[in-house]
């Protein structure tokens, strides 16, 4: 298993380290100090929706895209178009399962006919097989464009079906439900705008006011979540470490200095502060990696017990388990999703330099030491 989805808790028996654990804090964040919630109500109702009016917006889109199909006499445009709104539809009412380790170790396996022939079948399961329906959704939705296309002489609709089909294929086939989606996104996200506007200047000249307003709801789309999101990312990112209280985290990442910390200071500390923490070590016989959450009096018990050298479930000293797996160190995939998340190895180097900077006496006007 190179990694593991995203768990508050892993699997029963998974991380029961045993032996010498290694451990090293990427980043200590301080939440802000105000709890309320930022931004209007406006902006709130938005991020709390944005799924349900991407939804919305889409199927609103589809739905004008499949009249124009009835007017022009396009049925495979119409059948394409309802094809759509099914999927969106279906992707809105159930989530993705979680990808079992047993699962991504038995395709590992298949030849790739098998492995189609697995996928396609596990497009007869829907409920089962979340995005494997979808990109056989979306996939379908494109097949019938490009016969829409070919019917009405459209080039950008056949380019549309195309680019439709090869990202459908993308979420549908490749092998790990993360990357797939992350594929899918970043595919379509780059490739299916400009192809949207030219479907929809080709069908404005020939006398289709339809599509242009279909596309004007499938692009508000994408505009409104892609500002909703940079929006609600920017309203929920936690603020950097300020240098005064460096010295202060300095202590809370020695247990026997966080053991004298004040009392008041402390308790701020762990009401406010969370520890990105990664640890690696033997679990079940195994070298194993895990990204996890810790509070600083989680931080305390975690290495009192390492130090003493006892087997201990890390899951009962985080409070939340970020990314998981089996190896010496985690995929250079996952190092580079916990970099986003504020992960930094070289943390606790910058730290000392935080805190020697700002101990250090202040020069005077002239540009020498004091003293």
């Amino acid at each position: 298993m190179a990694d593991s989805p995203k768990s508050d808790k892993p699997p029963a028996g998974l991380f029961e380290f045993t032996g010498p654990t290694e451990s090293q804090v990427g980043n200590v964040i301080i939440a802000p100090e105000e709890e309320t919630p930022q931004g209007s109500w406006v902006g709130r109702l938005f991020r709390d929706n944005i799924t349900r009016i991407n939804s919305a917006l889409r199927i609103t889109g589809d739905l004008i895209y499949a009249t124009s199909g009835m007017m022009f006499g396009s049925w495979a445009r119409s059948v394409g178009a309802a094809t759509a709104i099914g999927t969106t539809a279906f992707g809105l009412f159930y989530n993705q399962k979680e990808q079992a380790s047993e699962e991504l170790a038995a395709i590992e396996k298949m030849s790739r006919p098998t492995y189609i022939r697995h996928r396609l079948g596990q497009m007869t399961r829907p409920r089962e097989n979340i995005r494997q329906t979808i990109g056989g959704g979306v996939s379908l939705a494109g097949l019938l464009y490009i016969v829409s296309g070919l019917e009405s002489h459209r080039t950008m609709e056949v380019f549309l079906g195309g680019d439709l089909m090869v990202a459908g294929s993308l979420l549908s086939f490749v092998k790990d439900n993360r990357n797939a989606w992350q594929w899918f996104s970043a595919y379509l996200s780059t490739t299916i705008a400009p192809i949207s506007v030219g479907n929809a200047i080709e069908a404005y000249h020939k006398g289709d006011c339809l599509v242009p307003l279909a596309t004007t709801c499938f692009e508000t789309a994408n505009i409104l979540t892609y500002c909703v999101n940079r929006w609600a990312k920017k309203q929920d990112s936690t603020r950097q470490l300020p240098a005064h209280k460096s010295w202060n985290i300095e202590k809370l990442l020695n247990v026997d200095e966080a053991r004298k910390m004040e009392k008041s200071m402390f308790e701020f500390l762990n009401r406010r502060t969370t520890l990105l923490t990664l640890v690696t070590g033997q679990a079940n016989g195994k070298e194993c990696w895990a990204y996890a959450r810790m509070t600083p009096q989680q931080y305390i018990q975690f290495k009192q017990v390492q130090a003493e050298g006892k087997s201990y479930n890390l899951a009962d000293y985080a409070s939340q388990i970020l990314a998981y797996g089996i190896g010496h160190t985690p995929p250079r995939e996952v190092q580079v999703e916990m970099a986003e998340k504020g992960f930094d190895p070289e943390f606790i180097g910058k730290l000392h330099k935080m805190t020697a900077q700002a101990i250090e006496p202040p020069a005077p006007a002239n540009g020498r030491a004091l003293g």
